[in-house]
């Protein structure tokens, strides 16, 4: 989950940014979790489960760009990287058509619900996937002499993200948090 400190985080990561060279910047938090779990005729092959946290941030600098990511998340080892990052992308050539889009065109919310989450999703229980996994594998086993060996799997991954992005026009700054 994309906690308020992890968003404070990103904004102290933006406004660092900034301060340090950049025109404008985006930063996007990466939040989440898979896993999955691998049936080799009707035995548990394999169970795997994996968790992630890191930072993206994409630095504007002197018409150029360049995109950094990192999961150490500790502002100390944030300043170096930012810094680095900053003085890398100026190594690289120029695209003045790399801009971040108008604040305007930034989408504002009170849209309809596109029902993109399926709300049982974190309640599937970890039993239950290895049963599903087990299903598929039972449904080839034997069915044919040719088949020596059967694969099935179960898997899934929870990616939560958040974004800010900062970026100054002539004499203001605009700010849009999502």
């Amino acid at each position: 989950m994309i906690t308020n400190e992890n968003k404070k985080l990103a904004q102290w990561a933006m406004e660092f940014a900034l301060k340090n060279g950049c025109q404008a910047s985006r930063v996007s938090i990466y939040n989440g979790s898979s896993s999955s779990f691998e049936i080799r005729d009707m035995k548990m092959d394999r169970l795997q489960q994996a968790s992630e946290n890191s930072l993206v941030i994409h630095l504007f600098v002197d018409g150029r760009f360049g995109s950094f990511s990192t999961n150490r998340l500790d502002k100390k080892e944030l300043e170096s990287f930012i810094r680095n990052g900053s003085a890398s992308t100026r190594f690289l050539a120029e695209d003045k058509a790399r801009t971040l889009p108008d604040s305007s065109l930034y989408y504002k919310g009170g849209g309809a619900d596109l029902q993109l989450i399926d709300p049982k999703f974190d309640s599937i229980q970890p039993d239950d996937k290895v049963t599903l996994a087990m299903n598929v594998c039972n449904e080839m086993m034997g069915k044919a002499p040719r088949i020596i060996s059967v694969n099935s799997s179960y898997s899934q991954q929870r990616l939560r993200r958040g974004s800010i992005r900062f970026f100054f026009q002539p004499s203001c700054q605009r700010k849009h948090q999502r």
